[in-house]
């Protein structure tokens, strides 16, 4: 429980950043992705900071977030509902977890996922990056979604969120031009 809460707090902020910079993509909807893809932060992966299943694909040159790096790992595709293949592909690996989570929402702002709409809400992304062929499993849009509402991600959506609290003013006590006298309460 608390890899969770930890995981969440560690990678939330920085999809609320990419958010803010890149636009598009919820925070959530990036949030519950990496929860799936990567376990919470527990899987092999996380040692190359691949926190969203990103494979290198066609897109193998280096781009403002992903330098070209990458390992190559099992992995389980779904091609055919209920029918798993396990692959050998080569994933993107990165020098840190904001590079990973950058690269996704550059990712995600490119032709390929032009149907995912922003200013949706986080059921809609999960099913449109679905459809534009993020993900090849038929059930990750719905574990997904689960972790959204399990953990309340939405919260992060909100990017004045996390923002600090703005101080109270303090009530005025004296007047400008006045004479006050001292006293001691002992």
């Amino acid at each position: 429980k608390a890899q969770i809460k930890d995981f969440i707090a560690q990678i939330a902020p920085i999809a609320q950043e990419a958010h803010k910079e890149l636009g598009k993509v919820l925070p959530s909807v990036a949030v519950g992705m990496a929860c799936v893809e990567c376990g919470y932060g527990t899987a092999g992966s996380c040692k190359h900071h691949s926190y969203l299943g990103h494979k290198v694909g066609s897109g193998n040159t280096a781009t403002k977030y992903w330098s070209g790096k990458f390992f190559t790992s099992k992995t389980s595709e779904e091609y055919t509902v209920g029918v798993h293949t396990t692959i050998n592909a080569a994933f993107r690996a990165y020098d840190s977890m904001k590079q990973c989570v950058f690269n996704f929402y550059e990712l995600l702002n490119t032709n390929i996922y032009k149907g995912v709409e922003a200013g949706t809400d986080y059921k809609k992304q999960m099913k449109q990056i679905k459809a534009a062929g993020y993900m090849t499993s038929s059930t990750e849009v719905n574990s997904v979604i689960s972790i959204i509402e399990k953990y309340g991600l939405t919260t992060w959506d909100n990017l004045e969120a996390q923002a600090p609290a703005m101080p109270k003013p303090i009530p005025v006590l004296y007047t400008a031009g006045r004479t006050y006298t001292l006293k001691s309460n002992m």
